[in-house]
């Protein structure tokens, strides 16, 4: 048996609303070059869609935050709720500060510093997969961002993007996006919507 601590998170995570969509999400990530979760806040999509990437193969997996002290809090909570299964696998990378190393498999960064990394490596080749999180809160870096990852996915089918928001214009991102696969992948787009609803 597990022993207490770690039964109370696991059981912690599975009720959370976003756990009933675990392997959907993983599925739709794998066959879908870009995935809409809108999920209210505290559904988890911050802490646990990384986890389920990460646990079902995915690697080098870049996860973007508007402020720097959600990269950092982020990272530590993964890497506790994870228990160090990941090790050093889990970091973040914020302006003149980084846990990154060579074994690093998800990495939690502001938008600006993916956005630097772009100048460097245009095509990202660095990444599987690229969570752009709280993506309502629509500011320069992040608009910009997701103009170059529009191309990017258009250039780049092995590339996985995810949009995630606890409040998202489902109908906009996915017009917008649409467009860049044209009318023949068109179809490739799919959204998952998550209510931050009591599961019995």
């Amino acid at each position: 048996d597990l022993f207490p601590p770690l039964a109370k998170l696991r059981r912690e995570q599975k009720n959370l609303p976003i756990f009933q969509y675990r392997d959907r999400i993983v599925e739709l990530v794998r066959s879908h070059p870009v995935v809409v979760v809108a999920g209210d806040t505290g559904c988890g999509k911050s802490t646990q869609v990384p986890q389920y990437l990460l646990s079902s193969g995915f690697n080098n997996i870049a996860c973007t935050q508007p402020r720097r002290i959600a990269c950092i809090s982020l990272a530590k909570r993964v890497s506790f709720e994870s228990l160090n299964q990941y090790g050093s696998k889990v970091g973040y990378q914020i302006r003149f500060e980084t846990t990154r190393t060579t074994a690093t498999k998800l990495s939690f960064l502001t938008e600006g510093l993916l956005l630097r990394q772009i100048q460097q490596d245009r095509t990202l080749a660095q990444y599987q997969v690229v969570i752009v999180d709280e993506v309502h809160e629509r500011h320069l870096h992040c608009d910009f961002l997701l103009g170059v990852l529009r191309s990017l996915v258009a250039e780049r089918p092995d590339l996985r993007l995810i949009l995630m928001s606890a409040t998202i214009n489902i109908k906009l991102f996915s017009d917008y996006f649409t467009t860049s696969f044209g009318p023949k992948r068109a179809k490739d787009h799919l959204s998952i919507t998550v209510k931050n609803l009591r599961i019995k």
